[in-house]
Order: C-alpha cells, then sequence, then structure tokens
C-alpha cells in the first residue's frame, strides 16, 4: 500500500463519517481512526471547489427535511433495476419508505415523518452520504 491509497482512505472515511476503518490486502494491513479533531473538520462539499460548492438546502417553511441518520450507501430502490421508492411530486403516507441506507451490509429504510409530497430528492442514487447529510424534503400535503 503506498501512501496516495492511504490518504484516499482517509478522504473516504471523511466523506462518509467513517471513524474507524481496517483494510487488508495480500499481507498489508492498515487500521486507520480518524481523531475528534479530523472529524469535525471534514468538508461539507469534499473535493468541490467553493465555485462548485453546493448550498445546504433548508426546507421551506412547513416543508419536512429527512436527513441521513447515519453514514453509508444511499439507495433510492429496493435492489438495481427496480423502481424507485419515490420520484419527486409523489405524495406520501408517513411512514411510507422513501429511500435506503445501507451500511455494513445492513439496509436502514428511511421513513416519511409525516405525509407529503416530494419536493426534492438532494443525493444520487448510489452515492455515499454521510450522517446529517440532506436527503429527501417533504412539502406539505394541503387540505381539499
Amino acid at each position: 500500500m503506498d501512501k496516495a491509497f492511504i490518504e484516499e482512505l482517509v478522504a473516504l472515511m471523511r466523506r462518509t463519517g467513517l471513524v474507524e476503518l481496517e483494510y487488508a490486502e495480500g499481507g498489508n494491513r492498515v487500521k486507520l481512526r480518524l481523531p475528534e479533531a479530523a472529524r469535525s473538520a471534514a468538508p461539507a462539499n469534499p473535493g468541490a471547489t467553493p465555485d462548485e460548492a453546493k448550498p445546504e438546502p433548508g426546507p421551506v417553511s412547513g416543508q419536512i427535511l429527512h436527513r441521513a441518520g447515519m453514514a453509508g450507501v444511499f439507495y433510492r430502490a429496493a435492489e438495481p433495476g427496480a423502481e424507485p421508492y419515490v420520484s419527486p411530486q409523489d405524495t406520501v403516507a408517513e411512514g411510507q419508505t422513501l429511500a435506503l441506507i445501507e451500511a455494513m451490509k445492513m439496509m436502514v429504510p428511511v421513513t416519511a415523518e409525516a405525509a407529503g409530497i416530494v419536493a426534492e430528492i438532494h443525493i444520487d442514487n448510489g452515492a455515499a452520504v454521510a450522517m446529517g447529510d440532506a436527503l429527501v424534503t417533504l412539502k406539505p400535503v394541503e387540505a381539499p
């Protein structure tokens, strides 16, 4: 393992919110643990230049912003090729599955906190997410 590869692993840890990572290849093994200071210094948009940095989405009054409760990989569907759980403009019920986050081979559902209409999906399918990243915004369902 060379220094560049180890630096890539550290960057991955910061992007995904991992605190500790162990990697083995052949006879080589490395165990990395980010110090507290490095964890809080992780950039909001790693690798983005100031011109490319996307502002953190914030909900408009009455909207509900669902955030990642853990680091992992964001999936919009149950399996590759399947229909996504939700798409923009879909109406959802409270408790309905909006997406999944995979972490350590476990699939954890992201569920709607309240009924609403999908206003925006902030993360691409298959993208790594860190704890607290914006995932899906719902706007309230208007009364008939």
